[in-house]
């Protein structure tokens, strides 16, 4: 009998001990571990300073280490400055300065306050500050721009005074500049507005499809001699418009129109190397070369689709005045186009075609008077 009680009295035991470990596994799961506490101290007021600013944190019992985090990074709000990298100014052929940034190392300062509470001072805690340094650029302008990327020429009148001073006047002004890498180029940006102080004079323009005098005729034949050198050098087109009327310096869908300020030629500089544009006039020719420090292990050209014919319609304006049956044509019409232009790159052999765009200069209508 008295084997019995002490079975008994075991198997008690053991269930109690089970129930009791259950008890603590139910308990860890239904209570789990709080945030970690700031250690007790005396300190009721925690002061962080930053120079000659200061901010108050209140230390109540229940202050943990989550809840001084989100206490710095408000304070990091206020204090930090973002890093301005330096760039490379294309207008102005110079590197403009960066800033260095500023930011609160919140590991680092945690960790200085911990030790200051646990000490019970009350000095104030300097805010332990991480610089941030700009990535600096070199100056572009020391490059030995020795190879040529590419070269394309478009030719005009030299007898033309207006137009030939205009065309000069727009390449001496992109001579030289300097695109870095993956940087973008803005032709209106270089040269501007046509205005007659800076020495353009009048010549032939295109507005609302039509030919007239203006100031800076023939500055589009520079921006459009540069695009197609942009595009031969693997330039990436970021902005271009053609003309509304054919030109006759360039083929269709190949020309690139630029009015200050409404219509920029823009592209950006894809390569990890910057590139330089060379112009040059000489008697009837204009030529705008890029070249780079380095070569490029590709080569392009150009393929323009043949062009679609787009039929002016006639339109018939009713005329009391004249005779009826009489016709007086008052605008002849003009056919207008529709292209699509191609870049092919060649690369190891193969070839990719690229659609670059797809170009209307849109038809002119014949307008009749026709009396009744």
């Amino acid at each position: 009998m008295r084997k019995k009680r002490i079975i008994v009295v075991a198997i008690l035991i053991c269930i109690s001990g089970i129930f009791y470990l259950l008890a603590g596994r139910l308990n860890q799961c239904s209570n789990p571990d709080p945030p970690d506490t700031i250690e007790s101290s005396p300190l009721q007021t925690l002061i962080l300073q930053d120079g000659e600013r200061q901010w108050n944190i209140s230390l109540s019992p229940d202050f943990d280490e989550e809840m001084l985090l989100k206490e710095l990074q408000k304070i990091n709000t206020q204090i930090e400055q973002p890093v301005k990298n330096e760039k490379w100014d294309f207008l102005n052929q110079v590197v403009i300065p960066g800033e260095a940034g500023r930011s609160v190392d919140l590991d680092a300062t945690l960790k200085l306050i911990k030790q200051r509470i646990s000490e019970g001072s009350p000095e104030p805690v300097s805010l332990v500050i991480e610089l941030l340094e700009p990535t600096k650029v070199p100056d572009y302008k020391n490059e030995n721009y020795s190879e040529r990327l590419a070269r394309y020429s478009t030719y005009f009148d030299p007898e033309n005074e207006g137009r030939t001073n205009n065309i000069k006047l727009a390449a001496n002004m992109l001579n030289d500049i300097i695109v870095a890498p993956q940087d973008e180029f803005s032709f209106n940006k270089v040269v501007g507005p046509t205005s007659q102080e800076k020495g353009f004079q009048n010549a032939l323009v295109i507005v609302n499809q039509e030919f007239v005098m203006g100031l800076g005729g023939g500055v589009c034949q520079v921006s459009t001699t540069l695009y197609n050198s942009a595009l031969l050098s693997g330039m990436e087109i970021a902005y271009r418009k053609n003309h509304s009327l054919p030109v006759g310096y360039i083929p269709l869908g190949r020309d690139a129109a630029v009015y200050y300020d409404s219509l920029d030629f823009r592209f950006r500089n894809p390569y990890d190397f910057p590139i330089q544009i060379k112009t040059e006039v000489s008697e009837n020719r204009l030529s705008i070369a890029i070249y780079a420090p380095q070569p490029i292990d590709t080569s392009y050209r150009i393929e323009v689709g043949e062009a679609r014919i787009i039929e002016p319609e006639v339109k018939i304006i009713p005329d009391p005045t004249l005779p009826k049956g009489e016709e007086v044509v008052a605008q002849q019409g003009r056919q207008g186009y529709q292209v699509e232009v191609y870049r092919i790159k060649v690369q190891n052999e193969q070839e990719l075609r690229e659609l670059v765009s797809k170009d209307i200069y849109p038809e002119q209508p014949k307008v009749v008077y026709l009396g009744i």
